[in-house]
């Protein structure tokens, strides 16, 4: 039974790997099996499933993990979005986490106001460093929820050398020379595919990333990345 339940397929939308499996089958998995999942994924109560943490594409161990257990891969689902809607998305979430880890702050805070004074003084600094905890998670997800990263010049230039790095480097290998310098070797029609995929996802980012840039400053262009990186001493 246990197998027709277990599954995964790729969430083209969010570009991770939903994984379904009943509670009964993970509880009654060995421990080092257990962690496999808690190292590479995250639990989603609302999906009622496993969410990789990584991109699916780079998924290769937790995928392989997955095919020994016996779980079967199923067609991909929803559809494929731009960087820049997947970055909307991703502020829009960050923007309830804050609110939530605020709410179970300010619950902490109060707890621990309410514990003051009494004889029970660990439960009092344990509900204040938990509203410690919870109101540094309310401010990273305010800045997320804020888009902040974009803002900055230099992460941007970093991102942006980034992606045109790895472009470089698939173009190269979609020639056949997997490394420089190496001969050039016949490749796959497959191997061409993915690599003009992860081309498109790379160019789909640069788009993004210029325009963030072009925010910061409207005369800012990509030849200018040589001489702002040097004039910032990146």
């Amino acid at each position: 039974m246990w197998a027709m339940e277990n599954y995964y397929q790729n969430n083209l939308e969010t570009g991770k790997l939903n994984i379904y499996t009943s509670k009964e089958y993970y509880t009654g998995l060995d421990s080092c099996v257990q962690k496999v999942f808690r190292d590479y994924c995250l639990f989603s109560r609302h999906q009622d499933c496993w969410i990789s943490k990584g991109k699916f594409q780079n998924c290769g161990y937790l995928t392989d993990k997955l095919n020994e257990l016996g779980f079967i891969e199923k067609p991909a689902v929803g559809e494929k979005i731009s960087f820049e809607e997947q970055v909307q998305r991703q502020m829009e979430s960050a923007k309830h986490r804050a609110e939530r880890a605020e709410k179970r702050a300010e619950k902490a805070e109060k707890n621990s106001d309410h514990l003051s004074g009494s004889t029970n003084i660990e439960k009092m600094v344990q509900e204040s460093k938990k509203a410690t905890y919870y109101s540094r998670k309310a401010q990273t997800a305010k800045a997320t929820a804020k888009g902040e990263q974009y803002k900055d010049e230099r992460f941007l230039l970093r991102r942006i050398k980034e992606s045109e790095s790895i472009i470089r480097v698939c173009e190269r290998k979609k020639s056949g020379r997997y490394n420089p310098g190496s001969p050039i070797e016949p490749i796959s029609d497959e191997m061409k595919a993915v690599y003009d995929k992860n081309i498109a996802e790379q160019r789909d980012k640069l788009d993004f990333y210029f325009k963030c840039m072009k925010a910061i400053d409207p005369n800012w262009t990509p030849e200018q990345k040589a001489s702002r990186k040097k004039g910032k001493g990146l």
